[in-house]
């Protein structure tokens, strides 16, 4: 009898900060996948359940690694290339509801490319600071080599819950 007490409040304890975990899990694993460390990364990726809102995001992770594996080359000359492109002074404001963010950003473009794309991933926090919601977009953002440039109004989507914070990553800059 003792065990199954003792098994069933592990289980309780442990889903009563599922989001939290999840949210601990996305975060290390993006910093493993940003390393190129894609098996520790998948480890923490594969602990987010189904059902928590970052799964998505989980899912486009596993389709990046899978192609990484797929065409190493071609993930080691991005991500040399990604390391002189950031976004500074960003910003946002929302709606009354709190739940439809805009922002605005500066891309800066360090390297001897024009860029013509990138990927950002909007990554929104509660009040506590715990991540609620990620919404990604690809934004067309031609800024020449060696150079930078503002971007105004970009409206990545509907956050499903009210946010506090929220911050930028850019996940893949595409240059021509």
């Amino acid at each position: 009898m003792k065990k199954i007490l003792v098994l069933f409040l592990l289980f309780l304890f442990g889903c009563a900060d599922s989001d939290e975990n999840a949210s601990t899990n996305l975060r290390k694993g993006d910093e493993f996948f940003n390393k190129g460390e894609y098996d520790v990364a998948e480890y923490y990726y594969d602990k987010i359940p189904l059902d928590s809102p970052l799964y998505q995001t989980v899912v486009r992770r596993k389709e990046e690694i899978l192609k990484a594996h797929e065409d190493p080359m071609s993930d080691t000359r991005t991500a040399k290339k990604a390391k002189g492109v950031f976004i500074s002074n960003h910003s946002f404001f929302g709606n009354s509801a709190g739940t439809i963010p805009v922002h605005r950003m500066t891309i800066v473009n360090n390297t001897d490319e024009n860029l013509q794309f990138v990927e950002l991933e909007f990554v929104y926090l509660d009040e506590r600071g715990i991540e609620v919601q990620r919404l990604s977009t690809v934004l067309n953002s031609y800024v020449a080599k060696n150079s930078q440039k503002d971007f105004e109004k970009i409206s990545p989507g509907v956050v499903r819950v009210k946010f506090a914070k929220a911050h930028v990553v850019l996940v893949k800059p595409v240059f021509y």
